[in-house]
């Protein structure tokens, strides 16, 4: 095509379309049909899918070539015959509770390890403001064993000790804690210092702590009882402890308050400005043994520091008898008798119980306890 052809062409493309007019908006009649089959883009929301299970826990107690551990039923009985057995003073429960009082804290206090869940329990001891212990327990599918001692907090020395980590898997589990204790660096200055912690099962499923066997809470039974000895004796002859002048201090009001809630009561069940509560006491295998009757002519009980071992309608009587010893109460009018664990804190009964029925039951001995 000539040049002048093709030039003139392009002049006339460029006026028509200056010149064209603009496009119309398309009437309902001519617009496009809606097809049903056309795509859809939409947000397809997937539930989240449901946690899984956690795998059953399993058996806690026997402990492979260790000492056999203590298994505890529950929390509550870890604490009262476990962590506060040797000094009951004070409170305990799970770190993390505010009724312990304690101002010891972990943003985790439980983790699945060693074929259970091992969980942080913290005593709290009261008459300090500030002073705090934390334990180390296994919760299996049948209760708790106490593994041992991991922290310790007292505001004199130390500040609240920081878990830095608290992990495990099947056989093993570490525990780190941070802590700035005051004179115990170089020249009684400052220092912060790392607590490492382990606990592994050896080739033997032994639960060790740091390669050693645990210590606390283990399961050492009393020598097998001989019933023959138990039945034959006379049990008459366990005499009565030595009458002591009610202490009210503050050891011996928590003492009251501990016997109290065995027996059911509180404070407004006893007259403060009446007679004061009847007391006896006496000693075995270096431990201290307290009879106490919160209220005239009511219930004994009897303690273990202040641990409630049984309760009694009549004034216990204690002493030493075939392979231990025993303590002889009553229910009524009927005579019972148990040997006592002081290590584990727990009263057995024998007869009735493990070696069988009383022969006789006991008439009008000496002193009679009206039971209100």
């Amino acid at each position: 095509m000539p040049s002048t052809t093709r030039s003139l062409l392009l002049s006339c493309l460029a006026v028509a379309a200056c010149t064209a007019p603009p496009p119309q908006p398309l009437s309902l009649s001519s617009a496009p049909a809606v097809v049903d089959d056309a795509p859809r883009f939409d947000y397809r929301h997937t539930p989240e899918a449901a946690p899984q299970p956690e795998p059953p826990l399993g058996h806690v107690g026997p402990n492979g070539q260790c000492p056999r551990l203590r298994v505890f039923s529950d929390a509550e009985d870890l604490c009262r015959r476990g962590i506060l057995a040797d000094i009951p003073l004070g409170r305990c429960g799970r770190l993390g509770d505010a009724a312990t009082g304690s101002d010891v804290s972990a943003s985790k206090r439980s983790t699945r390890a060693l074929g259970g869940r091992a969980e942080l329990f913290v005593r709290h001891w009261v008459r300090s403001d500030d002073r705090d212990d934390v334990y180390l327990a296994l919760r299996g599918d049948n209760g708790y064993v106490l593994l041992g001692q991991v922290a310790e907090f007292y505001s004199q020395f130390n500040d609240a000790p920081e878990f830095r980590r608290f992990r495990g898997d099947a056989d093993s589990l570490e525990i780190v804690t941070r802590q700035l204790w005051w004179f115990a660096g170089p020249d009684d200055g400052e220092v912060t210092l790392d607590r490492r912690l382990t606990f592994a099962r050896d080739a033997e499923g032994a639960i060790r702590r740091d390669h050693a066997c645990p210590d606390l809470a283990l399961d050492l039974p009393p020598p097998p009882l001989d019933c023959e000895a138990v039945r034959a004796f006379d049990w008459s002859a366990l005499p009565r402890a030595e009458a002591v002048e009610w202490d009210s201090t503050y050891e011996g009001e928590a003492l009251l308050g501990r016997a109290l809630g065995e027996l059911g009561l509180t404070w407004r069940d006893i007259d403060e400005y009446g007679d004061p509560p009847r007391a006896r006491e006496t000693r075995v295998q270096y431990q201290s043994l307290t009879v106490i009757q919160p209220k005239p002519r009511g219930r004994w009980v009897l303690m273990r520091e202040q641990l409630p071992l049984l309760t009694s309608s009549r004034e216990v009587r204690i002493g030493e008898g075939p392979g231990g010893y025993y303590a002889r109460s009553w229910e009524g009018k009927r005579e019972r008798i148990h040997r006592l664990d002081l290590t584990t804190a727990t009263a057995d009964p024998v007869l009735p119980g493990a070696c069988g029925e009383l022969e006789d039951e006991d008439e009008d001995e000496g002193e009679v306890e009206v039971v209100e």
